[in-house]
């Protein structure tokens, strides 16, 4: 009997111990796989670069006399470096290709800033004015020649180029009077009525730019609108001279005064002014200040049209140079 129980746990033993074993060493289940989708976050819109336009790509100048090209934006800027753009002077082999100190100055200036390079220079359109001017020099000369040209490539860093391309064509021609159509580029730019009438509006005035003429179109003598406004600035500390030319002094009387940008305040302070009674020309000489990037060397010309004594188009040409 005893010898029967022995057996029956044997093979209760055998039956059951290798289920017991196979259960403790089996794998867990696999968990329920779920495909998990990344967050990415998805663009609203693509941020434009801004976008810079020619005032003209085809210039025609006669010889001997500068050159103006402007570079523009519409578009606000955000850096406060502004939008970098990197001027450079190209000339062509072709028979009709300029030379470079022989027809045209090496020498590129930008009269916002007052700054001058040969060959390459690099300027910035900013949020104070939105436009980048430059200035070129054609020379005379009394060879007897056809039409020459020349070019002007820029490169923008932080911005876009208008469709038309990144060169303007100067083409330099030897006699006004067969060209009677060629604009009359002179110191000044963006100085039309009445978009001068105010700071905020004002033109540019070269320094060493040459005369800037103008007149008081469609304004009244003695009056607030009666003032035309220039910005001009400096790269370097200097002496200024700053002339106005009363080109009609048998009826009308002007008066010239000098502000300079205070970026504390954000106004223009008056430095300077010249009020002769006589009807003669109004001359400021004064020790200036290199323009900064706060345009701690802003300054604001005004030409004011003081009193009249006739109908006559009062007229005037403002020169600014240093000394």
């Amino acid at each position: 009997m005893a010898f029967k129980r022995l057996l029956i746990l044997i093979i209760v033993a055998i039956g059951f111990g290798p289920t017991a074993s196979l259960a403790q060493t089996a794998p867990n289940p696999q968990p329920e796989l779920k495909t998990i989708q990344p967050v990415v976050e998805q663009p609203t819109g693509v941020e434009a670069l801004p976008l810079v336009k020619w005032d003209a790509i085809d210039v025609t100048v006669v010889e001997g006399q500068d050159v103006w090209l402007a570079l523009r934006t519409d578009t606000p800027i955000e850096t406060t470096s502004g939008i970098k753009i990197d001027i450079q002077l190209y000339t062509s082999n072709a028979s009709n290709g300029a030379d470079i100190n022989d027809d045209f100055e090496s020498e590129i200036t930008l009269p916002q800033t007052n700054q001058s390079r040969n060959n390459q220079i690099t300027g910035y359109i900013t949020g104070t004015s939105q436009v980048l001017y430059i200035q070129l020099r054609t020379i005379p000369d009394t060879i007897i020649e056809p039409n020459e040209i020349f070019f002007v490539d820029v490169i923008i860093s932080n911005g876009t180029i208008e469709s038309r391309g990144n060169r303007a064509t100067i083409t330099i021609a030897k006699d006004e009077k067969f060209y009677p159509a060629f604009a009359n580029w002179q110191g000044c730019q963006d100085v039309n009525e009445p978009a001068n009438n105010t700071a905020a509006g004002s033109g540019i005035l070269a320094i060493s730019g040459g005369a800037c003429t103008s007149d008081f179109v469609g304004e009244n003598a003695g009056t607030s609108s009666a003032v035309d406004y220039y910005r001009l600035s400096s790269a370097t500390n200097g002496n200024l001279s700053l002339r106005l030319k009363n080109t009609t002094p048998d009826q009308h009387n002007f008066n010239l005064y000098l502000y300079k940008y205070n970026p504390s305040t954000t106004r223009y302070d008056l430095v300077a002014q010249s009020t002769n009674d006589n009807q003669v020309d109004d001359l400021i000489n004064l020790a200036i200040v290199a323009n900064t990037s706060n345009d701690n060397g802003l300054y604001l010309a005004a030409a004011y049209w003081a009193t009249s004594t006739g109908d006559k188009t009062p007229t005037y040409e403002l020169t600014a140079t240093m000394q």
